[in-house]
């Protein structure tokens, strides 16, 4: 279809005309006085003797070139019977507009650990926390099919904080708006508390029933308010104090709760709490010696930059103390990245790990640390798969058992000790002979990689990693610009 150019005037008016009536369901007293500055712009083109194609839209919008002549009532009528030049959103059913709404929506909590379980996953494209309230500002229709679904809402994200400016009757009624648009459908609260807002939780608590994931952070004493009620429905909960020397009382009624994340101390003396239900925890910055035992149907455990391994309840292991154990454990995560000169006061983490806990069914395992790791002991069934990235120092890693290396990187500072890196030991000399020709040879980080995958490592068993010096290490693998080394290799049997 060729498209009719007009003059500026003209096509000004026109555009106004369309602009105007693809967001407005019926004629309005401003479309009738832009048809009106249409017209007169035709009869200016018509005085000027412009051919009738270029003038005039009138044919496909506003009728015959004749309309030019009519009324303004006649105009009016005209823009009455105009089918409306529509964007094509506007044509999208009421059913596929809110299944596009809901990909819009906050599935997920907006901060927190690296925990992903049960569908757990971020899946909108701008900020989460605020599409409920965008899509309720674009026109009526997308405000009335926003507030009908309650699936939108069902993510309250509260940060209390930053509602200190309303008054205590306007937040009371902000919050049960908030409510009353889930329409009695499972929630996730997401509650960021300075304290100062009790009146808060006599509104929240009626809702506590309906609560399928639950994040309390802050410094509110008044969470525990929260956790004494029966909550039938929580599946995952994340707990996290301000005020780390705060020990609440939990005495939590979760029947179904399966995943947990600390990030404040805990003491076995103070909770009564579902642990052995629990498949995934993560703890950062939290003591996990007291609890974790008591997990015996765990499947997932991560743990985050904790201190607590210089407090003096972690007693060293000796022939005398026995190991707990975690039958069901399959995936193990443990980043212990401390600040400089921090790692010189504290133990590794995942060599306490591997000490204090017999882990037969481990399947994954990654380990990210800067302390030394000095022994990760015996893990009795070889996992599926072994990565390590260690942050230097390091003096000794040991992985015994046969276990099966899917990589090993190294991030080392620029003041490296001088014994730190790589050694292989292999059951068969002869095999062993070819990884070192192998390690010796390799011009540069990616030919030892391609080398090492296609000719020796379908045959490659690696009972230890040691140490060499690092004149030896530097030869075998360039640094990059930034000072860190990395190697990735699939070694199995």
């Amino acid at each position: 279809m060729t498209r009719t150019i007009l003059s500026y005037d003209t096509q000004n008016a026109i555009a106004r005309i369309i602009r105007l009536h693809s967001s407005t369901d019926a004629s309005s007293p401003e479309i009738v006085n832009l048809a009106r500055d249409l017209v007169d712009a035709g009869k200016l083109c018509l005085e000027h003797k412009s051919p009738l194609g270029k003038i005039l839209l009138w044919k496909k919008e506003l009728g015959p070139p004749e309309a030019a002549h009519r009324t303004e009532d006649d105009i009016s009528v005209l823009v009455a019977e105009l089918p409306p030049v529509c964007a094509p959103m506007r044509w999208v059913p009421d059913d596929i507009l809110a299944e596009i709404f809901l990909w819009c929506a906050p599935w997920t909590r907006p901060g927190g650990p690296e925990m992903n379980r049960n569908s757990l996953t971020t899946t909108s494209s701008f900020d989460t926390t605020q599409a409920p309230w965008v899509l309720t500002c674009v026109c009526r229709r997308w405000r009335h099919l926003a507030h009908s679904l309650s699936r939108l809402w069902r993510v309250l994200y509260l940060p209390l904080h930053l509602y200190q400016n309303r008054t205590g009757r306007r937040l009371n009624n902000f919050l049960r708006t908030l409510l009353s648009r889930t329409k009695g459908a499972p929630i996730q609260l997401f509650l960021e508390s300075s304290g100062r807002s009790p009146a808060v939780y006599s509104i929240l608590l009626p809702a506590a029933r309906r609560l399928q994931y639950l994040h309390l952070s802050g410094r509110d004493s008044n969470f525990m308010t929260m956790l004494k009620s029966t909550l039938p429905n929580l599946e995952h909960l994340y707990l996290d104090y301000e005020w780390k020397q705060y020990h609440p009382a939990m005495d939590i009624d979760a029947p179904s709760l399966v995943s947990v994340s600390f990030r404040l101390r805990l003491s076995s003396d103070n909770i009564q709490f579902p642990w052995s239900q629990l498949l995934a925890a993560t703890f950062k910055d939290a003591n996990f010696d007291p609890v974790v035992a008591q997990m015996v149907n765990l499947e997932e455990l991560r743990i985050f930059n904790t201190n607590c391994l210089r407090d003096e309840e972690i007693r060293p292991f000796g022939d005398g103390r026995r190991r707990d154990i975690l039958p069901q454990l399959k995936f193990l995560l443990i980043s212990d990245v401390a600040t400089d000169g921090e790692w010189e006061e504290r133990r590794s983490v995942a060599e306490y790990v591997f000490q204090r806990f017999q882990l037969p069914a481990l399947e994954v395992v990654t380990i990210e640390s800067s302390s030394s790791v000095e022994d990760l002991c015996d893990i009795p069934t070889p996992p599926a798969f072994y990565a390590i990235s260690v942050r230097e120092p390091v003096e000794r890693v040991y992985l015994r058992n046969e276990n099966k290396i899917a990589s090993f990187c190294f991030h080392p500072s620029q003041d490296a000790p001088d014994s730190s890196f790589l050694d292989l030991t292999c059951d068969d000399p002869s095999l062993l002979g070819r990884l070192q020709s192998v390690l010796e040879t390799a011009p540069d980080h990616e030919s030892f990689e391609n080398m090492m995958t296609d000719e020796i490592l379908e045959e490659a068993s690696v009972d230890m990693f040691s140490t060499i010096d690092q004149d030896r290490y530097d030869d075998l693998v360039p640094t990059s610009s930034s000072g860190e080394w990395s190697i990735s290799q699939s070694l199995r049997h």
